[in-house]
C-alpha cells in the first residue's frame, strides 16, 4: 500500500491577519493588516505588542468620523493593489479620486494616521 503524506496548503493560501478600525461613531471596518500598515501609525500599533492594538488587533480612530474611516480604508485597499507594480504609471481613470468638499477633513485623517 502506498505512503499518505498530508499536503499542507503554501503559505500564502493561509489567511491574512485581520485588524478592526473603529471609527468615532462606532463603525467597525474590517481590513487585512497589510492594508492597514500603509498607515504609519497602525504599523507602528500593530508591531508593539505593549500597546492593547497590537494583540488584539483592534484599533479604536475616536477623533475620525465613519465616513472619513471608509475613504481612507479604500486609499489603503488602492495602495495595496497598486504599490506592488514597479514602474507603473496610473491612468486618469485609475487615479485615486477625491471630493474636494471632503479633502480638508481628509487630509487631516491621513495626516493623523501619518499616511
Amino acid at each position: 500500500m502506498p505512503e499518505v503524506k498530508s499536503v499542507r496548503a503554501p503559505a500564502e493560501a493561509k489567511e491574512q491577519s485581520k485588524v478592526t478600525l473603529i471609527s468615532m461613531d462606532g463603525v467597525r471596518i474590517v481590513v487585512t493588516e497589510e492594508e492597514a500598515r500603509v498607515s504609519k501609525a497602525l504599523a507602528l500599533m500593530l508591531d508593539d505588542n505593549e500597546f492593547k492594538e497590537g494583540r488584539t488587533k483592534e484599533i479604536s480612530l475616536c477623533v475620525v468620523r465613519a465616513e472619513m474611516l471608509r475613504m481612507v480604508v479604500d486609499y489603503m485597499k488602492y495602495v495595496n493593489k497598486y504599490s506592488r507594480f514597479k514602474n507603473f504609471e496610473l491612468t486618469e481613470a485609475e487615479a485615486f479620486r477625491v471630493d474636494p468638499a471632503k479633502a480638508l477633513e481628509l487630509m487631516e485623517v491621513a495626516d493623523f494616521l501619518k499616511m
